[in-house]
């Protein structure tokens, strides 16, 4: 199982991270939508 994270701002400007699962399931790679967190920093020392 792997865990992805990726940065997207929305329509509003506000920063949000989207969180994905992925894995294997009957032999086939599956991604699933785990979670979507607002950031309160959106740089890279926040």
């Amino acid at each position: 199982m792997s865990v992805l994270s990726e940065g997207s701002t929305d329509v509003t400007n506000v920063e949000r991270e989207l969180f994905y699962v992925a894995f294997v399931f009957d032999a086939l790679v599956t991604i699933r939508l785990l979670a979507i967190c607002d950031v309160k920093h959106a740089d890279a020392a926040g």
